[in-house]
């Protein structure tokens, strides 16, 4: 602005979990005093000359489901609605009966799987953070709007291990011999003792259709159930059906959540007319 004072902000970053290179998440945030004057717009141009400098072909940027006006407004643009994501919560307490020893006999007996703790992995195998590691890693990409990314061993052990929320024994792990296939993990929060939060359940691709992410949700409800938790909190995508249905079934109710909005980054953005007077992008430093 005219006294120096930021009017807005506007950042992206490489989704680099996809398989394809090019995507780039991008936020731009206007002080509420100064919308509606193309500050966004031209915060948006601005990032997308730089984004198609990079050779970038793709832009993500989310909006709160609170704030769904601001829907049309991003589809002028060019932007499309890609996916929702939610948080959904579990009353403990209301959840059906789980069925779960009979589901484990039955992986076991059936495909030959066991599921330990990460408490166990830890006793039983030498190699356990590069294989917990492997495979959260191959998980989380085939998640339709993934979770955490960590780059580095180093990162996921210090998020996943060494955080003082990790709970050992509410980290499972479905174990093919000596290989391991499928995870499914909770963390506590020291402001909300009365609640577990969901980081991230699924499996290899190749170990699908024998049930394994029921077992795994199962495992969760039992550990809350067993410990006292009155709630699980997870966020699942509106194109994740399965994982949907599973949640659903257990009484998980969903609440407001994200929209995620994607365009090629090829698209012309227009200013509106008359609408930033007294800057251009070319002058806005991000």
């Amino acid at each position: 602005l005219p006294d120096g004072t930021i009017a807005g902000i506007g950042h992206f970053f490489s989704v680099n979990w996809l398989p394809e290179p090019g995507t780039y998440w991008t936020i731009v945030r206007v002080r509420p005093d100064v919308q509606r004057r193309g500050i966004g717009t031209a915060l948006l141009q601005h990032m997308q000359a730089e984004l198609a400098a990079l050779g970038a072909h793709t832009m993500w940027l989310m909006v709160p489901e609170e704030a769904e006006q601001l829907l049309p407004v991003f589809e002028r643009r060019g932007f499309r609605e890609c996916m929702r994501t939610n948080p959904f919560v579990l009353d403990v307490a209301a959840c059906p009966p789980l069925d779960l020893d009979s589901r484990l006999a039955k992986l076991g007996s059936e495909h030959g799987l066991r599921v330990s703790t990460l408490r166990e992995c830890m006793a039983e195998d030498a190699d356990w953070l590069d294989k917990v590691y492997a495979l959260h890693a191959a998980v989380t990409r085939e998640v339709p709007l993934p979770e955490k990314i960590f780059i580095t061993r180093e990162e996921f052990a210090e998020f996943a291990v060494q955080s003082p929320q990790a709970l050992f024994d509410a980290f499972f792990v479905v174990r093919d011999g000596d290989a391991y296939v499928g995870l499914s993990f909770m963390q506590c929060n020291d402001e909300t003792p009365d609640t577990l939060y969901q980081e991230l359940t699924g499996n290899l691709p190749a170990y699908r259709g024998k049930g394994l992410a029921r077992i795994l949700k199962l495992l969760t409800i039992d550990y809350a159930l067993r410990h006292g938790y009155q709630k699980i909190v997870t966020w699942m995508e509106n194109n994740n059906a399965g994982m949907l249905a599973i949640n659903l079934s257990y009484g998980f109710v969903r609440e407001t959540g994200l929209v995620l909005l994607e365009r090629p980054v090829s698209t012309s953005l227009q200013l509106p007319v008359g609408s930033w007077q007294q800057f251009t992008a070319e002058s806005l430093s991000i």
